[in-house]
């Protein structure tokens, strides 16, 4: 990765520690490490913007640990911050209680590098357009705010950015509808567009090529005509967002909420992503290659 990072390592084993230390340092991420949760807190209220990821050892935390990701996740400065939890065992009900918490991300000891550096950049890239939108979302012209209603074509993720931070600007909570948009949109032009599977963007994502592969396949000539529809339009109270991609649909309803079965995967939390933020609410249509998005306008 060539954007530096900042991570917390909360674990009492020392040689685990300087594992992930070493591990995280190779993609250009520095880290800062404690025994317990006890001070976390304190120290996240002091400086809130220290940390870009923190990793918890819930083997040794457990009902602490659970305690301060939920902590974490309900603070409007922090709810952003991927947690990523690795555990001494497969502990399946351990796992489930801290995706309900809000930490995504899992890992088990023996912590297996290539596979926990790729969770790693996961969990990264999920949250990177948080950061990203909050910036661009000041510089969506002004003008295109008088649109009541509209309709565009997505070819690719540029599109998707440059729509989202135009319509979201229309949004009471900007930040959300944008981060909503991004998501959804991505989706469109992935699986819908470019047709690509669930398990084939996995290996695409392990193998290194997963950009590579996108840009190849929208230079393609079948794919030359293909593009997804986003459209929007507002009334009083309520701004209504529709992205329509030409793909067959999927089934949505298992991607809705947090599995835990897929804590370890290095994607596949978009949706979900997408379903908990409190100022939205999106819904499927038929086979899911048309999802709307509901917000209140500002």
């Amino acid at each position: 990765m060539s954007t530096s990072f900042q991570s917390l390592i909360i674990d009492q084993h020392r040689p685990t520690c300087r594992q992930v230390q070493t591990m995280l340092k190779s993609i250009n991420g520095t880290t800062k490490t404690t025994k317990t949760c006890k001070n976390v807190w304190k120290r996240l209220s002091n400086k809130p913007k220290s940390f870009d990821l923190i990793i918890i050892n819930l083997t040794q935390t457990k009902d602490c640990g659970l305690t301060l990701i939920a902590q974490i996740k309900k603070d409007i400065r922090f709810a952003s911050i991927p947690i990523i939890i690795f555990t001494e065992d497969d502990s399946f009900q351990l796992i489930k209680d801290a995706g309900r918490d809000g930490a995504h991300y899992h890992t088990q000891k023996p912590i297996e590098r290539k596979s926990f550096l790729l969770l790693v950049k996961s969990a990264l890239f999920d949250h990177s357009p948080v950061k990203n939108l909050k910036e661009c979302l000041r510089c969506a012209d002004n003008a295109l705010l008088l649109l009541q209603q509209g309709s565009f074509y997505l070819r690719n993720f540029y599109d998707v950015d440059d729509i989202a931070q135009m319509i979201s600007k229309k949004a009471k909570d900007p930040l959300g509808c944008a981060r909503a948009i991004t998501e959804l949109g991505y989706n469109a032009i992935e699986h819908g567009v470019l047709a690509i599977g669930y398990d084939q963007k996995g290996k695409l994502i392990k193998d290194g090529v997963w950009q590579k592969t996108i840009a190849i396949l929208l230079k393609r000539p079948e794919n030359k005509h293909r593009h997804a529809i986003i459209s929007f339009f507002t009334t009083s109270d309520t701004l209504e967002i529709s992205i329509q991609d030409p793909g067959p649909g999927f089934n949505w309803k298992e991607y809705l909420h947090f599995s835990p079965e897929r804590a370890s995967h290095i994607h596949g939390r978009g949706i979900a992503l997408t379903n908990i933020l409190q100022t939205i609410q999106i819904q499927y249509i038929g086979d899911g290659n048309i999802v709307k998005i509901i917000t209140k306008i500002a």
